[in-house]
């Protein structure tokens, strides 16, 4: 007798830091439950790869806004410098933060704490997806078979 099918929606819902992420996934065939199953699978590490993403975004974009206000008093500092200390009584370390400001070298990297949800980290997380890249409908999952937990009791030994 052969396995029953059914057509399938599968989705996957996680909430993180008041933030909820699902995925949704569907089939318009008759699967298999072992199909379905790889469905879900598919769907959780989907969400998965999108909590690990949000958690990154995140920490870039904590470090924009501290690296926003270090800029923000950097340029407060400058501005300070040029209206009170004549040119010719600078210090070596004020002439320097003042070049700085010209020429706004301090600014180079603010940018580069943008995350635009790529990265290079990115296929090492997707290594478990990918192993239904070359999965068809109609094929068992390419997981492999739980191990089922056997419960042993452990010895009992007596102390004298």
């Amino acid at each position: 007798m052969s396995e029953q099918k059914f057509t399938a929606a599968v989705k996957v819902m996680r909430s993180f830091d008041y933030c909820h992420f699902d995925v949704e996934l569907a089939s318009d065939q008759p699967l298999e439950v072992l199909e379905i199953d790889s469905m879900r699978k598919v769907c959780a590490l989907l969400v998965d790869e999108a909590v690990r993403q949000y958690r990154i975004a995140k920490e870039c974009e904590a470090r924009r806004a501290s690296k926003q206000f270090e800029c923000q008093q950097f340029i407060a500092a400058c501005e300070r410098l040029k209206a009170t200390v004549p040119q010719s009584q600078l210090t070596v370390e004020q002439a320097a933060m003042l070049r700085a400001y010209a020429d706004r070298s301090f600014l180079r990297d603010f940018d580069r704490e943008r995350y635009l949800y790529e990265d290079e980290e990115r296929e090492m997380h997707f290594s478990m997806l990918n192993q239904f890249r070359e999965a068809k409908v109609g094929q068992p999952s390419p997981l492999p078979a739980p191990a089922i937990a056997q419960s042993a009791t452990p010895p009992v030994t007596e102390q004298v």
